[in-house]
């Protein structure tokens, strides 16, 4: 099980936090201008769950890995990550282009924050300390 370095992604027009790096691995999906959320992924025991427009909501999606240890709770390298988190985010986007759901505001102050950028073949490179901010949600 290899540690996830990505805490804060920018993709398109939404912001992906990552809010537990292990078991399970989960993430909130935001709106950059608004900063509602509008899913959530999550990884654990071998399945990826995505709920909109938050935990607990409307599941959307799941798939879970086949011939994987039962515990698995995070992504086994960066390549991984990064194939179903985008996946994860289109169905995130669809949704919420068909239904206009939000979730809760989230703001941010002091926890490390990191800039992403995206390769061509869908690897992320590049990881640059940006700033520090934590979570706290209204």
């Amino acid at each position: 099980m290899k540690e996830s370095k990505i805490q804060k992604i920018t993709y398109k027009n939404i912001i992906v936090y990552q809010t537990s790096q292990c078991c399970p691995e989960q993430y909130d999906i935001v709106l950059k201008k608004t900063r509602q959320i509008i899913g959530y992924i999550r990884l654990r025991h071998c399945t990826i769950t995505v709920d909109t427009p938050d935990a607990g909501g409307d599941c959307i999606f799941h798939f879970t890995f086949s011939g994987k240890n039962e515990q698995k709770g995070s992504f086994d390298s960066e390549i991984e990550r990064t194939k179903y988190l985008k996946n994860c985010i289109s169905e995130i986007l669809k949704d919420y282009n068909k239904n206009g759901k939000v979730g809760r505001r989230m703001e941010t102050k002091s926890r490390l924050t990191i800039e992403v950028k995206w390769n061509k073949d869908g690897t992320i490179s590049n990881n640059k300390e940006l700033e520090t901010d934590c979570f706290k949600n209204y």
